[in-house]
């Protein structure tokens, strides 16, 4: 099956593959020496409520962690992408 194919066979039919973007958003502290990550969960849900009216959707999240303290907070979002050869 060549890479550009964007066609799957499913039971005997062909069905054209969904196609997704991604996007990230990093939450990391701010100033200097932070060791905490201190954000409102408000100013969160507000910024997830945002993304998924506009299509994206929570798939995973990593935090990084020094000494036992998170570091860092990556949110990993996908959407599919509107199929223009319907």
């Amino acid at each position: 099956m060549a890479a550009t194919q964007t066609k799957a066979s499913i039971n005997g039919k062909n069905k054209k593959m969904k196609k997704f973007e991604y996007k990230t958003l990093v939450f990391e502290p701010s100033g200097k020496w932070v060791k905490v990550i201190q954000m409102e969960t408000q100013e969160l849900e507000n910024q997830l409520n945002e993304l998924g009216s506009n299509g994206w959707e929570l798939i995973n999240s990593s935090d990084y962690a020094s000494e036992g303290y998170t570091q860092k907070v990556i949110l990993y979002f996908k959407r599919e992408i509107a199929n223009s050869d319907s």
